[in-house]
């Protein structure tokens, strides 16, 4: 690899250049010589049509298609995406990194600590709050809700985000393009025309033209995506054609396989993170083929599995080492990278589920994943809980404190703050502090601190409390502004 990104590797025990070069290699045979299996037809077709070796539905990739395919991607490691408010868009870089709401949970946990099967309010309720939330930059699928057919569960998924949030969106299946133009007010031409900034005056609302749009970007996208690999190397038949939409609409894309060790992948921690090396590079091939500079987010989501129980797990020490890894593959490409926060296999919002949380929030933070859906997820994703969405909201904030580096700006005004004040008194009566405690201390929106007498008089535990604020957001909630047109026409997809 040689237009390798130096600086994904200055301080970073976990892969150095050499074993970096070690996994790139390595991909690139098993690529050559066993290719990537794929069911959409009108994808082989592409492949074959731009010169890339095929045998019935397996694709394969020669180095050269490689190398093409990240340096066309790392061109758009800048890139803008917009949100129907112009103060949400996300101006992403390879240094920047956007929490988002957790995916696809098919159970919810109700306060008392029982599961049941996730509703249409479940996920209405998600999208509110993720909407108040600052830590919920994108919105996303927290839940699919079970009472909703299944051949109208996307667009009600849809409408509901752009009907109750104006934050940017996630795209779940092609027939969201419709409602996304709609809430944009612009024509699927235009949609398929959003490579540049340059041109973007001709097809971006007023709003969004004079919004804080980093100069820098060379790409838009009015959404984002996932495509998900099956492992070991499998791109199904409606994830190739989904990706073939996506990537002609510029919708950017983020490549997430999740082979998991001992079970998909490799029971290995490096064989796992050279098998999701695999899949992302083979998957940006393709999507660089149809749209060459097109965003997409390197997957840095390979998991573990517990061999005693055969289930697959994503809190564990393992897990995490995985991550590092991967996302240090995305960054030596000069790839922006899609992780996730708040990872835990619990299955009640305990201690179990904020000692993985934490971990996980630190850990994708720390190597500066710039993608990290997340919030609310439980139960190895097999849940979700809005109150966990509440407390991860605050496991942002803390973990975002504690990765701000500490500068020397004021150092000057400590010395003389310490020289002078009255070795028998103390600071809390000083100035300086009741200038610099809101911005310099960290507080809490849960974590009570305080004795115990006064803890035992509240009487109320953390999920207790989360709930309250859960109830307050909900009742406090107010619908953004939108058309009344559109407004009109989305709830005639819903009903």
């Amino acid at each position: 690899m040689e237009n390798l990104n130096e600086k994904a590797f200055l301080n970073d025990t976990t892969l150095d250049k050499n074993k970096f070069q070690k996994i790139h290699k390595a991909s690139l045979e098993i690529l050559k010589e066993r290719g990537l299996w794929v069911g959409s037809e009108a994808l082989v077709a592409t492949a074959k049509f731009h010169g890339l070796k095929t045998d019935g539905e397996k694709i394969f990739f020669t180095e050269s298609d490689v190398e093409k395919a990240i340096s066309n991607a790392s061109s758009s490691n800048k890139f803008t995406l917009l949100a129907r408010n112009p103060k949400y868009n996300i101006d992403f870089n390879i240094d920047y990194s956007a929490t988002g709401i957790g995916r696809s949970a098919p159970f919810i946990f109700d306060p008392s600590g029982k599961r049941r099967q996730a509703d249409g309010n479940d996920y209405i309720s998600a999208i509110k709050l993720g909407q108040m939330l600052d830590a919920v930059q994108i919105q996303g699928n927290l839940v699919y809700p079970g009472n909703v057919p299944n051949d109208k569960l996307f667009q009600f998924m849809m409408a509901n985000q752009i009907l109750y949030s104006d934050k940017p969106y996630n795209i779940s299946a092609i027939s969201d393009l419709e409602m996304l133009c709609m809430a944009f007010n612009i024509t699927p031409e235009i949609l398929r025309k959003t490579d540049a900034l340059s041109s973007h005056n001709s097809h971006i609302s007023e709003n969004n033209i004079n919004s804080t749009i980093n100069t820098q970007s060379n790409f838009i996208s009015y959404a984002q995506c996932t495509v998900n690999c099956i492992s070991p190397l499998i791109l199904a038949g409606d994830q190739g054609d989904f990706l073939i939409a996506m990537a002609e609409h510029g919708i950017a894309i983020s490549i997430s396989p999740c082979p998991s060790a001992g079970m998909t992948g490799p029971c290995s921690v490096l064989g796992n993170v050279i098998l999701n090396n695999c899949e992302v590079l083979s998957i940006l091939v393709l999507t660089q083929l149809i749209k060459p500079g097109l965003p997409i987010f390197y997957g840095a989501f390979p998991c573990s599995c517990d061999m005693k129980s055969m289930s697959i797990t994503y809190g564990g020490p393992e897990s995490r080492m995985m991550e590092s890894g991967a996302a240090l593959m995305g960054k030596g490409y000069g790839l922006l990278t899609r992780g996730n926060v708040g990872m835990n296999d619990a299955q009640a919002c305990d201690f179990h589920a904020g000692a993985e949380s934490m971990f996980c929030f630190i850990n994708a933070l720390q190597n500066k994943i710039n993608f990290l859906p997340g919030c609310g997820i439980m139960s190895s994703f097999a849940a979700a809980s809005l109150e966990k969405l509440i407390m991860d909201a605050d496991l942002a904030a803390y973990t975002k404190r504690f990765l701000e580096p500490i500068t020397t700006d004021d150092i000057d005004e400590l010395v003389e703050l310490i020289k002078t004040v009255d070795p028998k008194t103390n600071f809390v009566t000083s100035p300086h502090t009741f200038t610099n405690f809101r911005k310099a201390l960290h507080h809490p929106t849960l974590f009570w601190r305080t004795n115990y007498d006064k803890w035992e008089a509240k009487g109320k535990t953390l999920i207790d409390q989360a709930a309250e604020r859960v109830s307050i957001l909900l009742k406090t909630y107010s619908q953004p502004s939108i058309d009344l047109t559109l407004e009109s026409r989305l709830k005639n997809y819903i009903s």
